[in-house]
């Protein structure tokens, strides 16, 4: 099995400047909206889809659900993923170049 890993890998074409641009623009892309829900999250204590406000839905305002500690260590987490794909996004990015 480890044999045919390794002539799948030997035949496959090399990497062009293009194929590194996308992944660079795809991870950089990806890592930027991550660390964003992770940040909002994280600061407000709430899932990123849940409002901070009070809402009105039909007849009844609704008030916000409370701050948990589980959606600020979610957002941490989704933050730091993040980052690791900004690096890797700009790893690609500077394979492009050189």
């Amino acid at each position: 099995m480890t044999g045919w890993i390794t002539m799948a890998a030997a035949d496959a074409p090399q990497a062009t400047t293009g194929t590194e641009l996308a992944g660079f623009l795809i991870c950089c892309g990806m890592g930027a909206g991550i660390i964003y829900i992770g940040r909002t999250q994280r600061r407000t204590g709430r899932n990123f889809l849940s409002p901070d406000w009070v809402f009105r839905f039909g007849d009844a305002l609704h008030q916000p659900r409370p701050e948990r500690k589980a959606h600020r260590a979610t957002g941490r987490f989704f933050e730091i993923i993040g980052w690791v794909l900004a690096v890797i996004g700009i790893c690609n990015g500077l394979a492009a170049l050189f």
